[in-house]
């Protein structure tokens, strides 16, 4: 990515004093923008720096636009993520966490970025030595999408297929730390809602989890739908 047009933006978006916040709206879109295209062409620390400058930007807005914060944030984390960089990752999430907990009203619906922002969490601590912390996010985001599912029924479908995410994402885990009894309920969870329930990659993942635990148990017969069901899906056309 030539750095020219980025360092310019950045100078322009500098000058702001006491900006509109029309304006400063518009100028974090732009830096957006560039962020964006700097992440399909895998320019990532060009992307970190523009997002950290929309990131500031967006700070300076009327509290009542917090989501400017929330939603650069959201792009930030996963830059973060690319640069190898876990501590500020796990932070620009946490920070992303608190600030949508703190502007959800006591009362009407939920706010589904919060039960996203708690799946990013959970994901974000997955790997092997955060089981604990994994642990913690996956029950938070289970409690989040089953009062949604039960206290909003306009929301139940896309709340119980976000829900199959977690319990998707919390198998794995449990699976990969070897705690095959207590993956199992998880798993099963998964794999009994229907094709459409389950974001695609994670059915396949816990299609296999749920065949080799099956296997390992010396259940030849019982697996077998399950194998066709995941070979349908692996060779399904997108």
């Amino acid at each position: 990515m030539c750095l020219r047009p980025l360092i310019l933006l950045l100078f322009l978006s500098g000058t702001t004093r006491a900006a509109d916040p029309r304006l400063t709206a518009q100028q974090v879109l732009n830096l957006t923008k560039h962020a964006t295209q700097a992440i399909a062409a895998k320019d990532f620390d060009p992307a970190r720096i523009t997002l950290e400058e929309a990131l500031r930007l967006c700070r300076t807005l009327p509290p009542a636009q917090y989501k400017c914060v929330t939603n650069v944030q959201w792009m930030l984390a996963r830059v973060y993520e690319q640069l190898k960089d876990q501590p500020k990752a796990e932070a620009t999430y946490l920070a992303r966490l608190e600030l949508l907990t703190k502007n959800q009203p006591a009362s009407g619906p939920p706010d589904l970025d919060i039960g996203i922002a708690l799946f990013e969490l959970q994901t974000a601590y997955s790997q092997p030595g955060n089981a604990m912390l994994e642990r913690l996010y996956a029950d938070r985001a289970r409690t989040f999408y089953q009062r949604c599912i039960s206290g909003y029924p306009a929301f139940a479908d896309i709340c119980d297929r976000r829900l199959a995410d977690v319990e998707a994402m919390h198998a794995a885990a449990l699976f990969n730390a070897k705690k095959y009894a207590e993956a199992a309920p998880f798993v099963l969870a998964v794999v009994g809602r229907p094709d459409t329930g389950v974001r695609k990659e994670l059915l396949i993942s816990t299609l296999r989890i749920h065949i080799t635990l099956l296997l390992a148990d010396g259940k030849i017969i019982d697996a077998a739908p399950f194998q066709q069901r995941l070979l349908r899906l692996e060779t399904a056309k997108p």
